[in-house]
């Protein structure tokens, strides 16, 4: 089903099942390869049998929540009326405090973990009534930048594409 999945707490040394309101998808094929290994290890955690596989797909987002920097992230936030300390768990939050203030200065928030939002169905709801169908995060270390769709019918196939180019065309030839 869309946007079940699982996710590991290396940490704690479990992982947890989550239902995402989104699918993640990266250009950086070994950051792809890393997300691809840590599925397998779960499932041999759980006595199955899973080999690491990838797949490319191409993404159609019109309008993505950016979250790669403090300022884009602060301006979706905002008009998705996000509400930050319920969804990220704050501890200390006042209204005129900025989200800067908050990631630089109280290191209660990371841009490179709001992915963890996303597995919050009222996270990816606000987005999209806030009229975002995707998103745009910043990964952890040097992994790069990472999208997320909100529908599995937004990621296609090289040969969706192609099918896709082909009946425009024939239908310009007729």
């Amino acid at each position: 089903k869309f946007g079940e999945g699982i996710r590991s707490r290396t940490f704690i040394g479990d992982t947890v099942k989550v239902k995402s309101g989104a699918i993640f998808f990266t250009p950086n094929e070994e950051t792809a390869m890393f997300f691809a290994k840590n599925r397998a290890e779960w499932f041999a955690d759980i006595g199955k049998t899973a080999r690491p596989t990838t797949y490319e797909r191409y993404l159609n987002i019109k309008n993505p929540a950016d979250f790669t920097t403090i300022e884009s992230a602060q301006k979706v936030f905002d008009k998705a009326k996000i509400d930050l300390p319920k969804t990220f768990n704050l501890s200390v939050f006042d209204e005129e405090i900025s989200l800067e203030t908050y990631i630089k200065e109280l290191g209660q928030l990371d841009l490179d973990g709001i992915w963890k939002a996303f597995d919050k169905p009222e996270f990816v709801s606000s987005l999209k009534k806030a009229g975002f169908d995707g998103a745009i995060i910043k990964e952890t270390g040097e992994r790069g930048i990472s999208y997320a769709i909100f529908n599995p019918e937004q990621a296609f196939t090289k040969s969706q594409l192609t099918d896709f180019y082909n009946q425009a065309v024939g239908g310009i030839k007729s």
